[in-house]
């Protein structure tokens, strides 16, 4: 029988030194599950699916 193990050589990931992180972050959920609340309503309405990924991507990269 054969195991497998995974071994990361890679040192483990501390939190992100930028001031305001976890409270940007938070801000940018919110944000996008508020939005999506309304995305099967919007494509039910006739809206395409490529709008409201390009709306999507549009705030993510807004909030980089």
């Amino acid at each position: 029988m054969f195991t497998t193990r995974c071994v990361s050589r890679t040192p483990p990931l501390s939190e992100p030194g930028i001031v305001g992180y976890h409270a940007k972050a938070k801000a940018l959920y919110d944000s996008l599950r508020q939005r999506q609340k309304d995305y099967p309503q919007r494509l039910a309405d006739g809206e395409t699916l490529e709008a409201l990924t390009e709306e999507t991507w549009q705030l993510l990269c807004d909030n980089a």
